[in-house]
């Protein structure tokens, strides 16, 4: 019955949705549900449909969003610190914070956390992580170029000095 007040509220204000905790505003409820079961439980069970309702097609479309877009920061750190022994704690921390996503996405679908801060600490701890991987390549990346410019400079040094003894 919430998850069909979720969808008629989200047809009419696609964009905005109902607003934070519209299923228990009862004037709200019963334009949409005219004919409530009873009880007092107007709770979604459901983060999909939390979010529906309250932020509309608008809002569950930027929430799986961000979830997609750390999972792929998620993805891009694991590739990058694949064979980085310097950096395995990194690759490590992606791997379990994405079996984290995954356990807050299953059960999303039969629990009302959507706005759970937790889930958005992950979030944010990958798009942190991945800054600092990105950081500590370029900075090796950096360093490597410096010793090959060094190299070089000395080759063509020797290279340029006078051979002894030679003609």
């Amino acid at each position: 019955e919430v998850w069909e007040f979720a969808i008629k509220v989200a047809r009419d204000r696609p964009i905005v949705g109902g607003g934070f905790r519209v299923s228990y505003d009862d004037h709200i409820y019963l334009t949409y549900i005219p004919d409530p079961r009873g009880g007092d439980g107007k709770n979604f069970h459901s983060v999909y449909f939390e979010v529906l309702g309250e932020l509309g097609f608008v809002g569950l479309f930027l929430y799986l969003a961000l979830m997609l877009a750390a999972w792929r920061s998620g993805s891009r750190v694991i590739a990058l610190t694949r064979d980085r022994p310097d950096l395995s704690w990194a690759n490590d921390l992606a791997r379990m914070v994405q079996v984290c996503l995954v356990g807050f996405a299953t059960a999303g679908a039969f629990q009302n956390l959507a706005f759970f801060d937790l889930y958005f600490h992950l979030v944010a701890i990958l798009f942190a992580t991945q800054l600092i991987v990105g950081k500590a390549l370029q900075e090796r990346s950096m360093a490597q170029t410096s010793e090959a410019m060094i190299l070089q400079k000395r080759i063509n040094q020797v290279s340029r000095s006078p051979i002894p003894g030679g003609r």
